[in-house]
């Protein structure tokens, strides 16, 4: 059932591992996200709440491949208060916009 799925179990892959984020993992998550590499692609968008100004995440076009004319959307993340689907929609719809006026493909 839906409903019994676990949301945070660990996966082992060939090349990866996946288990449940723990508190103790933030300072070591927190050197990956600050790779300036990450922010500074000249794909990085921050996400602003048009009603209140507010920051509340950001999104990344990355991996463009002019010859295969695609390209990737990701490392998307938002504030815990606009989880639940409008605001990520919303995201994703510009993003995807914008971005099928120039590729083939996401």
């Amino acid at each position: 059932m839906v409903a019994d799925m676990n949301l945070q179990p660990t996966l082992n892959g060939h090349l990866i591992t996946l288990r449940p984020l723990l508190n103790s993992d933030f300072e070591e998550l927190f050197q990956c996200a600050s790779d300036p590499l990450i922010r500074e692609s000249g794909g990085a968008l921050v996400i602003h709440d048009q009603k209140t100004g507010e920051m509340i995440g950001s999104s990344t076009f990355y991996d463009l491949r002019e010859d295969e004319k695609s390209l990737v959307i990701g490392n998307t993340f938002l504030r815990r208060d606009r989880w639940g689907g409008l605001f990520n929609m919303e995201v994703k719809k510009l993003m995807i916009n914008h971005a099928l006026q120039y590729v083939d493909t996401l």
